[in-house]
């Protein structure tokens, strides 16, 4: 069974990382994998301030 693609944006993204450093998560045991792969990934939206759209909507 194949993964399903996440694709999320950079408000996302950057909100992720904000909760996992906070100490209540400091004990998730996949803590670090989520940050890497959140890290590593292109995001939907370059530009912070976009709007949010439909999934399969491109900035315009």
């Amino acid at each position: 069974m194949s993964r399903p693609t996440i694709i999320i944006n950079d408000l996302d993204a950057e909100r992720i990382d904000i909760l996992l450093e906070q100490p209540a998560y400091a004990g998730f045991a996949n803590r670090r994998r989520v940050k890497r792969r959140v890290g590593s990934r292109p995001n939907v939206f370059a530009r912070r301030d976009a709007t949010r759209r439909g999934d399969n909507e491109q900035p315009g």
